[in-house]
């Protein structure tokens, strides 16, 4: 099932070094989007196993680096269910 890049939140870091979200992008369906475009994106969809790419700017001239990728997907419909859980909840209660 695709989510929506809204939900994607992803954290980078390169020899034990955070890479600042302002120096990487996140790619999928032929388009590379900054990470503070990725909260606005509801109408663009990923399906996770298709491939997606992660872009970062580097300065550093080394061969070989220890990288780590934290990528998250959020529920995207869980504020919804909690509002409504919570009427009624009032409602019953």
């Amino acid at each position: 099932r695709a989510v929506p890049l809204s939900v994607v939140t992803l954290a980078v870091r390169i020899d034990d070094r955070p890479v600042p979200p302002g120096e990487m992008t996140f790619g999928v369906n032929d388009a590379d989007f900054s990470l503070d475009e990725l909260p606005a994106l509801f109408h663009e969809s990923w399906f996770p196993l298709d491939p997606a790419r992660v872009r970062v700017t580097l300065e550093a001239v080394r061969e070989c680096h220890a990288v780590e990728v934290d990528l998250g997907v959020r529920m995207p419909f869980t504020p919804v269910a909690v509002r409504w859980i919570k009427s009624l909840e009032a409602v019953t209660g």
